[in-house]
């Protein structure tokens, strides 16, 4: 019994004792768990005081939506949003800019990191005011509190991204200098004895450093597969020079030829620096090549062309003078000049004009000079210049002056011709076609008696040969004797016209041509010929003279009759024009027609038509031109000198 007594008081002793520890471990477990929260909010607190201090915007996103859990103040800095505002699902409306960089492309790249790992983009995106700009965002999968989420860090790289573009957009345009310009870049290790160069100089040589085994080779096998090898020699010595130069700035340049991937034979120009060490040793040299290939050959065809020019400029006919602009400096000549005016090279460049002339007005210095200022401003001068030899000899010249541009400087070239041979048969022809005129005057005076004769004599036999052929009609059944009497009077009128006529033919002129002069005359035939022919003939004319000379309106009158029944003929034109317009010292007879037209070259020597045009013009002192081209149809236009007197011309009484 006390025994047990005893039991029962050891076990409520150890009772009491466990309780008592009991309440004392709750009274510490109090204590710690105080201590414990105190130090998770003490954490906490610090841990927001970090994330909110931190320079990277931060924030936390839920997986999947993508939902933002949590941003920091640099988060909310940046985009310039409340706490309230960057944790509100519609924030992604606002941030984003739209496809590709959507919402949904942001959410799918965050469930990528939480899937596949760490993710680092960069990413347009806007602002609360509305400005774009661009970050660079790196995801990553983070457990926090016990949550799987993704952390963002975002930065602005949006002056980084600008200065990238304008390095990339730099690069660009330095390669494409480097392309225009042919230009390659290189760099010479020394201690490893091997050249690197860039894609530029292989584009230089029309390969690539795939083609050749890589951007770096040895000098040996450089000068092997680009050099041209009676050059090969000049890169060893350059190398020598830049190993063996003291100064640190050295820059050293060379010329060789080279030879391209597809075997033709080119030239480079070479630049190069060198890089010394402390003790002054190059220890690598640089520098760019520059394929002047284009410019070799440009420079030898100016070589060629300069002694083509040079070869020609002393084998023309004409002499020709290089004139300084104001002065009138002669500077250059050539060989003709000199044979021409018997004068050395050095007698007659630095020498004036007036050296070279009689010296006196109108043919002196002064008119000289004023004549090749005028040619620098006004245009192109021809004129007549009586010359002087270096023996003293005087004789004519043509001398023609025109502006040009010789080395980039403006001069004015002269072409002289000695004409004094041409001048003498000039008085010669002038003289005969006086004579030829005057030979024509008599000849039209000749056709105008001739055309008086028909009048009083041809016309005459036969309106009485009609007269009697109209009687015997009358007579013949009435009265046969006397009708075979009138008979006879017809017939032999009938004889006695056609000798006259037979006398006559040949030379008649047009009787409208005598009685009322040229414009009337060509007035007609235009009629005429337009009717005949079913033709519109426009005539134009503007002249104030009454009548010309015999000669000059004949030859005219023939002219425009042998160009329209050559157009009417074989043109098959529809429409044609004649003009003749007077002139203060000349006329113009101009017929067009605006049929088939033809080829003047091509024209048949036995066809005169377009041969007798040009010589009656030509035999009155002027020039007629033809303009005519297959399906162009054709012009004629005569110009002839007409003097005073030719337009007070009156008729012979």
């Amino acid at each position: 019994m006390d025994d047990h007594r005893l039991e029962i008081d050891r076990l409520n002793a150890e009772l009491a004792e466990t309780r008592a520890r009991l309440a004392s471990f709750e009274a510490g477990s109090v204590v710690r768990q105080k201590q414990f929260e105190d130090a998770l909010e003490s954490w906490q607190q610090t841990y927001r005081e970090i994330f909110n201090a931190a320079m990277t915007a931060i924030c936390v996103h839920e997986i999947p939506s993508g939902t933002i859990l949590d941003a920091n103040q640099a988060m909310l800095d940046l985009f310039g949003v409340s706490r309230e505002e960057v944790l509100d699902p519609a924030f992604w409306n606002q941030a984003v800019v739209g496809p590709p960089h959507d919402a949904a492309a942001a959410v799918a790249l965050i469930n990528k990191a939480a899937a596949e790992g760490p993710q680092t983009v960069q990413w347009p995106v806007r602002r609360k005011n509305g400005e774009e700009f661009w970050i660079e965002v790196t995801l990553k999968q983070a457990v926090i509190g016990g949550m799987s989420c993704v952390i963002s860090l975002s930065s602005d790289v949006t002056d980084r991204r600008r200065a990238e573009q304008e390095w990339i957009e730099n690069q660009r345009k330095l390669s494409a200098a480097m392309s225009i310009a042919k230009l390659g870049y290189w760099e010479y290790d020394v201690a490893s004895d091997l050249f690197t160069f860039d894609d530029h100089f292989y584009a230089i040589f029309r390969t690539t450093a795939e083609k050749v085994g890589g951007y770096t080779m040895s000098p040996a096998r450089y000068a092997e597969l680009f050099m041209y090898p009676d050059d090969a020699h000049g890169l060893d010595r350059e190398m020598h020079v830049a190993l063996a130069t003291k100064d640190p700035n050295y820059c050293g340049h060379a010329e060789h030829r080279i030879v391209y991937a597809d075997g033709e034979v080119g030239h480079i120009a070479v630049r190069y620096f060198v890089i010394k060490d402390d003790q002054g040793r190059t220890v690598k040299t640089y520098g760019a090549n520059q394929d002047i290939t284009d410019r070799k050959r440009a420079e030898e065809a100016l070589r060629a062309s300069e002694q083509n020019y040079r070869e020609l400029f002393n084998a023309t006919m004409s002499a020709i003078f290089v004139h300084e602009i104001p002065s009138g400096r002669i500077l250059d000549v050539n060989q003709t000049m000199l044979d021409m005016f018997g004068a050395t090279y050095e007698e007659a460049v630095g020498s004036t004009v007036e050296d070279i002339s009689v010296g006196t007005p109108p043919y002196s210095q002064r008119e000289a000079v004023s004549l090749i200022n005028k040619a620098a401003t006004e245009g192109p001068q021809q004129f007549e210049w009586l010359s002087r030899k270096k023996n003293g000899q005087n004789f004519w010249a043509q001398v023609t002056l025109k502006r040009v541009v010789v080395g980039g400087v403006p001069r004015v070239l002269g072409l002289v011709d000695d004409i004094t041979d041409r001048k003498e048969a000039r008085q010669r022809l002038l003289h005969e076609r006086e004579t030829l005129r005057a030979l024509l005057e008599a000849q039209e005076r000749e056709r105008r008696l001739i055309a008086y004769e028909i009048h009083d004599g041809l016309a005459q036999h036969l309106a009485a040969a009609a007269m009697y052929c109209s009687t015997f009609e009358q007579l013949r059944d009435s009265a046969p004797d006397d009708s075979m009497k009138s008979h006879e009077a017809g017939a032999l009128m009938l004889q006695k016209a056609l000798a006259e006529a037979r006398r006559l033919i040949g030379g008649l002129r047009p009787a409208v041509l005598d009685e009322s002069g040229l414009v009337a005359a060509v007035e007609n035939l235009v009629s005429d010929v337009g009717s005949r022919e079913g033709i519109d003939i426009e005539f134009l004319r503007d002249v104030r003279f009454e009548r010309l000379d015999h000669a000059t309106e004949n030859s005219l009158y023939r002219i425009a009759q042998e160009s329209l029944t050559n157009a009417a003929r074989y043109s098959g034109a529809q429409k044609m024009r004649v003009q003749l317009l007077q002139q203060p010292d000349r006329l113009i007879l101009e017929i067009q027609d605006w049929g088939c037209g033809f080829d003047p070259a091509n024209v048949a020597q036995e066809c005169f038509g377009l041969k007798g045009i040009r010589e009656r013009a030509s035999v009155l002192g002027g020039m007629a031109t033809i303009d005519s081209s297959p399906g162009k149809g054709t012009r004629i236009h005569v110009e002839l000198p007409v003097a005073d007197k030719n337009t007070a011309f009156k008729p012979d009484a």
